[in-house]
């Protein structure tokens, strides 16, 4: 029983993910254009810049490490 809730969880996780990506693109981002100066909207650009550069650039792949890892730990754990 335990690992036909594990292999449910994704689905969920999925939909909630893709829910809240299409939030932002269709809701907040076209918001903020209608709100924010052209000026304001390129501050906000420069801090999205200013902390990719301070991450390191690379989230998406230390993320994406994290999931594969968790996915192996679950795995293992069956």
């Amino acid at each position: 029983m335990a690992g036909a809730q594990r292999k449910e969880f994704p689905i969920p996780y999925a939909s909630l993910l893709r829910h809240h990506i299409h939030t932002g693109d269709h809701v907040f981002y076209p918001m903020a254009q209608k709100t924010l100066t052209a000026e304001e909207m390129d501050l906000v650009g420069q801090e999205f810049v200013a902390q990719k550069e301070k991450s390191g650039g690379n989230t998406f792949e230390r993320c994406h490490k994290t999931v594969v890892d968790m996915g192996s730990i679950l795995t293992y754990l069956k």
